[in-house]
Protein backbone atom coordinates (compact mmCIF):
# COMPACT_ATOMS: atom_id res chain seq x y z
CA UNK A 1 0.00 0.00 0.00
CA UNK A 2 2.85 3.06 1.02
CA UNK A 3 4.41 1.82 -2.96
CA UNK A 4 1.18 2.23 -4.27
CA UNK A 5 1.23 5.57 -2.13
CA UNK A 6 4.81 7.00 -3.14
CA UNK A 7 4.14 5.61 -6.55
CA UNK A 8 1.18 8.15 -7.48
CA UNK A 9 2.79 11.23 -5.59
CA UNK A 10 6.01 10.27 -7.88
CA UNK A 11 3.56 10.53 -10.80
CA UNK A 12 1.58 14.08 -9.23
CA UNK A 13 5.18 15.65 -9.02
CA UNK A 14 6.62 14.63 -12.31
CA UNK A 15 2.97 15.87 -14.05
CA UNK A 16 3.04 19.05 -11.83
CA UNK A 17 6.89 19.50 -12.93
CA UNK A 18 6.04 18.67 -16.94
CA UNK A 19 3.35 21.49 -16.75
CA UNK A 20 6.17 23.92 -15.10
CA UNK A 21 9.10 23.36 -17.53
CA UNK A 22 5.93 23.82 -20.64
CA UNK A 23 5.01 27.59 -19.23
CA UNK A 24 8.74 27.89 -18.47
CA UNK A 25 9.51 26.96 -22.10
CA UNK A 26 6.29 28.10 -23.91
CA UNK A 27 8.00 31.09 -25.98
CA UNK A 28 6.11 34.40 -25.46
CA UNK A 29 5.23 36.52 -28.83
CA UNK A 30 3.94 40.17 -29.42
CA UNK A 31 0.34 41.01 -31.20
CA UNK A 32 -0.54 43.58 -33.46
CA UNK A 33 -3.86 44.61 -32.48
CA UNK A 34 -4.88 47.45 -35.59
CA UNK A 35 -7.78 49.96 -34.90
CA UNK A 36 -8.58 49.42 -38.63
CA UNK A 37 -7.01 46.41 -40.88
CA UNK A 38 -8.83 47.72 -43.87
CA UNK A 39 -9.44 51.26 -44.86
CA UNK A 40 -11.69 52.63 -47.49
CA UNK A 41 -10.45 55.86 -49.55
CA UNK A 42 -13.58 56.13 -51.64
CA UNK A 43 -13.96 57.86 -54.86
CA UNK A 44 -10.80 59.61 -56.13
CA UNK A 45 -9.14 61.31 -59.42
CA UNK A 46 -6.81 60.34 -60.87
CA UNK A 47 -3.56 62.27 -59.82
CA UNK A 48 -4.62 62.98 -56.33
CA UNK A 49 -2.16 61.25 -53.79
CA UNK A 50 -3.73 60.63 -50.56
CA UNK A 51 -2.30 59.21 -47.55
CA UNK A 52 -3.43 57.17 -44.41
CA UNK A 53 -2.27 56.53 -40.90
CA UNK A 54 -2.45 52.46 -39.46
CA UNK A 55 -3.03 52.58 -35.64
CA UNK A 56 -1.59 49.48 -33.83
CA UNK A 57 -0.85 48.34 -29.99
CA UNK A 58 1.57 45.97 -29.15
CA UNK A 59 -1.30 43.23 -27.14
CA UNK A 60 0.96 40.79 -26.95
CA UNK A 61 3.51 39.21 -23.97
CA UNK A 62 7.00 40.66 -25.96
CA UNK A 63 8.54 43.72 -27.09
CA UNK A 64 7.21 43.90 -31.05
CA UNK A 65 9.93 44.51 -33.92
CA UNK A 66 9.15 45.80 -36.89
CA UNK A 67 11.78 44.78 -39.70
CA UNK A 68 10.21 46.22 -43.09
CA UNK A 69 6.81 47.17 -44.35
CA UNK A 70 6.71 46.51 -48.04
CA UNK A 71 3.32 47.30 -50.23
CA UNK A 72 2.11 45.44 -53.16
CA UNK A 73 2.12 47.91 -55.74
CA UNK A 74 4.96 51.40 -56.63
CA UNK A 75 2.22 53.04 -56.12
CA UNK A 76 2.14 52.83 -52.65
CA UNK A 77 4.85 54.07 -50.56
CA UNK A 78 4.85 53.30 -46.50
CA UNK A 79 6.85 55.34 -44.02
CA UNK A 80 7.05 56.03 -40.50
CA UNK A 81 7.39 53.30 -38.31
CA UNK A 82 8.89 52.53 -35.68
CA UNK A 83 12.41 51.18 -35.51
CA UNK A 84 12.94 50.67 -31.78
CA UNK A 85 11.24 47.68 -30.33
CA UNK A 86 7.37 48.53 -28.96
CA UNK A 87 6.60 47.72 -25.83
CA UNK A 88 3.79 45.20 -25.01
CA UNK A 89 0.30 47.59 -23.93
CA UNK A 90 2.24 50.03 -26.24
CA UNK A 91 0.87 52.20 -29.05
CA UNK A 92 2.05 52.89 -32.46
CA UNK A 93 1.62 54.05 -36.19
CA UNK A 94 2.79 54.03 -39.82
CA UNK A 95 1.85 55.50 -42.77
CA UNK A 96 0.49 55.03 -46.30
CA UNK A 97 0.88 56.92 -49.44
CA UNK A 98 -1.06 56.11 -52.22
CA UNK A 99 -0.42 57.47 -55.90
CA UNK A 100 -3.43 57.18 -58.42
CA UNK A 101 -1.37 58.36 -61.58
CA UNK A 102 -2.39 55.51 -63.35
CA UNK A 103 -4.17 53.44 -60.95
CA UNK A 104 -7.94 53.90 -62.38
CA UNK A 105 -11.36 52.11 -61.35
CA UNK A 106 -11.83 50.35 -58.56
CA UNK A 107 -8.06 49.73 -56.53
CA UNK A 108 -7.27 47.32 -53.83
CA UNK A 109 -4.03 47.50 -52.42
CA UNK A 110 -2.28 45.09 -49.43
CA UNK A 111 0.79 46.00 -47.18
CA UNK A 112 2.89 43.58 -45.54
CA UNK A 113 4.36 43.96 -42.45
CA UNK A 114 7.54 41.75 -41.66
CA UNK A 115 8.01 41.42 -37.85
CA UNK A 116 8.42 39.03 -35.08
CA UNK A 117 4.94 38.37 -34.43
CA UNK A 118 3.73 34.27 -34.06
CA UNK A 119 2.63 34.84 -38.34
CA UNK A 120 5.78 36.47 -39.03
CA UNK A 121 4.25 38.54 -41.59
CA UNK A 122 0.72 40.74 -40.83
CA UNK A 123 -1.52 42.51 -43.57
CA UNK A 124 -3.41 45.77 -44.01
CA UNK A 125 -4.91 46.88 -46.97
CA UNK A 126 -6.75 49.74 -48.27
CA UNK A 127 -9.73 50.26 -51.65
CA UNK A 128 -10.75 53.28 -53.38
CA UNK A 129 -12.39 54.07 -56.58
CA UNK A 130 -10.15 55.69 -59.18
CA UNK A 131 -12.05 57.97 -61.52
CA UNK A 132 -9.93 58.28 -64.86
CA UNK A 133 -8.09 61.97 -65.88
CA UNK A 134 -9.21 62.35 -69.28
CA UNK A 135 -5.80 63.75 -70.71
CA UNK A 136 -4.12 60.48 -68.96
CA UNK A 137 -6.64 58.25 -70.32
CA UNK A 138 -6.05 59.84 -74.05
CA UNK A 139 -2.25 58.99 -73.94
CA UNK A 140 -2.96 56.08 -72.79
CA UNK A 141 -5.01 54.92 -75.55
CA UNK A 142 -2.71 56.51 -78.01
CA UNK A 143 0.21 54.08 -76.48
CA UNK A 144 -2.23 51.24 -76.75
CA UNK A 145 -2.57 52.12 -80.23
CA UNK A 146 0.48 51.89 -81.49
CA UNK A 147 1.52 48.77 -79.51
CA UNK A 148 -1.07 47.09 -81.61
CA UNK A 149 0.20 48.81 -84.62
CA UNK A 150 3.70 47.37 -83.84
CA UNK A 151 2.30 44.51 -83.17
CA UNK A 152 0.38 43.92 -86.13
CA UNK A 153 3.53 44.39 -88.08
CA UNK A 154 6.15 42.20 -85.96
CA UNK A 155 3.29 39.73 -87.03
CA UNK A 156 3.02 40.40 -90.43
CA UNK A 157 7.01 40.84 -91.18
CA UNK A 158 7.37 37.17 -88.91
CA UNK A 159 6.68 34.12 -90.86
CA UNK A 160 6.37 32.44 -87.40
CA UNK A 161 3.85 34.94 -86.12
CA UNK A 162 1.90 34.47 -89.94
CA UNK A 163 1.61 30.92 -89.32
CA UNK A 164 -0.03 31.43 -86.26
CA UNK A 165 -2.49 34.04 -87.40
CA UNK A 166 -3.46 31.91 -90.03
CA UNK A 167 -3.15 28.05 -89.19
CA UNK A 168 -6.65 27.55 -89.04
CA UNK A 169 -7.17 28.11 -92.45
CA UNK A 170 -5.04 24.96 -93.42
CA UNK A 171 -6.74 21.86 -94.46
CA UNK A 172 -5.31 18.85 -93.36
CA UNK A 173 -3.29 18.09 -96.33
CA UNK A 174 -2.02 21.37 -96.05
CA UNK A 175 -0.81 21.26 -92.40
CA UNK A 176 1.07 17.77 -92.97
CA UNK A 177 2.95 19.18 -96.05
CA UNK A 178 4.40 22.29 -93.94
CA UNK A 179 5.20 19.64 -91.47
CA UNK A 180 6.87 17.66 -93.22
CA UNK A 181 9.20 21.25 -94.74
CA UNK A 182 9.53 22.46 -91.03
CA UNK A 183 11.27 18.59 -90.29
CA UNK A 184 13.56 18.98 -93.11
CA UNK A 185 14.72 22.41 -91.94
CA UNK A 186 15.29 21.30 -88.40
CA UNK A 187 17.33 18.60 -90.30
CA UNK A 188 19.06 20.70 -92.29
CA UNK A 189 19.58 23.39 -89.77
CA UNK A 190 21.21 20.41 -87.74
CA UNK A 191 23.53 19.52 -90.49
CA UNK A 192 24.48 22.70 -91.34
CA UNK A 193 25.43 23.40 -87.67
CA UNK A 194 27.85 20.21 -87.75
CA UNK A 195 29.50 21.00 -90.80
CA UNK A 196 30.78 24.77 -89.53
CA UNK A 197 31.93 23.19 -86.33
CA UNK A 198 33.60 20.44 -88.86
CA UNK A 199 35.07 23.57 -90.48
CA UNK A 200 36.03 25.36 -87.39
CA UNK A 201 37.86 22.35 -85.50
CA UNK A 202 39.61 21.93 -88.99
CA UNK A 203 41.11 26.04 -89.69
CA UNK A 204 41.88 25.40 -85.66
CA UNK A 205 43.73 22.77 -85.93
CA UNK A 206 45.88 23.24 -89.40
CA UNK A 207 46.73 26.95 -88.42
CA UNK A 208 49.39 27.40 -90.29
CA UNK A 209 48.91 24.54 -92.92
CA UNK A 210 45.27 25.63 -94.21
CA UNK A 211 44.43 24.24 -97.34
CA UNK A 212 42.91 26.46 -99.67
CA UNK A 213 40.34 23.55 -101.53
CA UNK A 214 39.27 22.00 -98.57
CA UNK A 215 38.37 25.21 -96.40
CA UNK A 216 36.23 25.74 -100.27
CA UNK A 217 34.83 21.84 -100.01
CA UNK A 218 33.10 22.88 -96.17
CA UNK A 219 32.35 26.15 -97.48
CA UNK A 220 30.58 24.50 -100.52
CA UNK A 221 28.57 22.19 -98.15
CA UNK A 222 27.36 24.96 -96.21
CA UNK A 223 26.00 27.00 -99.11
CA UNK A 224 24.11 24.00 -99.96
CA UNK A 225 22.88 23.33 -97.01
CA UNK A 226 21.57 27.26 -96.77
CA UNK A 227 19.65 26.87 -100.02
CA UNK A 228 18.14 23.84 -98.92
CA UNK A 229 16.79 25.61 -95.69
CA UNK A 230 15.87 28.33 -97.53
CA UNK A 231 13.86 26.36 -99.82
CA UNK A 232 11.90 24.63 -97.50
CA UNK A 233 10.86 27.61 -95.53
CA UNK A 234 9.86 29.72 -99.13
CA UNK A 235 7.76 26.27 -99.50
CA UNK A 236 5.94 26.64 -96.40
CA UNK A 237 5.15 30.61 -97.44
CA UNK A 238 3.86 29.58 -100.27
CA UNK A 239 1.19 26.68 -99.17
CA UNK A 240 -0.07 29.48 -96.82
CA UNK A 241 -0.47 32.06 -99.53
CA UNK A 242 -2.84 29.93 -101.64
Amino acid sequence: MKKLVLFMALAVTIALQAQDNQKVTEEKYPVMTFEKTTHDFGTLHEKDIVDYVYKFKNTGDAPLIIEKIRASCGCTVPSGWKKEPIMPGESSEFTVKFNTRNKIHKQRKTISIYCNTKNKIERVSFTANVIPDPKLEKQRAERRRKWMENRNKRLKNNRNGKNVLIKKKLNFEQQDKVNTHKIAVKKLEYQKLKMEQKLARYEHKHKGNISAEKVKKYKDKIEKLNYKIKSNKKAIDKIYEK
